[in-house]
C-alpha cells in the first residue's frame, strides 16, 4: 500500500468519524419529536422541587489539608512511575522485535 493511498484512507476514516459524531450529536432527547402528532407525544407531569436546609460551609481541618498536600504529589509520582514503566516496556518490546526483523 502506498503512502498516498494510506493517507487517503485515513482521511476518509477521519471524515466519516466526524460526520458520525455530528449526526449523533444532533439527537436532543429534550426536544419534542416533530414527526409525532401532538396527541401521541408523552405528557410529562410537572416536577416539584423540595427545598431542604443546607449545611453551612466548613473549612477543611488541618489533617485534611495535610493529607491533600502530601497525597496529591504522591499519587502523581506513583502514576508517573507506572506510566514511565509501561512506556519503557512497550519501547523495549518494539526495539527488540524491530531489531530481530532487521537482522
Amino acid at each position: 500500500m502506498s503512502t498516498s493511498a494510506f493517507t487517503i484512507r485515513a482521511a476518509l476514516v477521519a471524515g466519516a468519524s466526524i460526520l458520525l459524531l455530528v449526526l449523533i450529536g444532533r439527537n436532543k432527547p429534550a426536544r419534542p419529536k416533530w414527526w409525532l402528532p401532538r396527541a401521541r407525544r408523552e405528557n410529562v407531569p410537572a416536577m416539584y422541587v423540595v427545598r431542604e436546609p443546607t449545611h453551612l460551609y466548613r473549612p477543611p481541618r488541618w489533617w485534611e489539608r495535610l493529607g491533600a498536600l502530601v497525597g496529591l504529589p504522591a499519587i502523581g509520582i506513583i502514576l508517573g512511575a507506572l506510566a514511565a514503566t509501561a512506556i519503557a516496556a512497550v519501547l523495549i518490546f518494539l526495539f527488540t522485535t524491530v531489531s530481530d526483523r532487521l537482522s
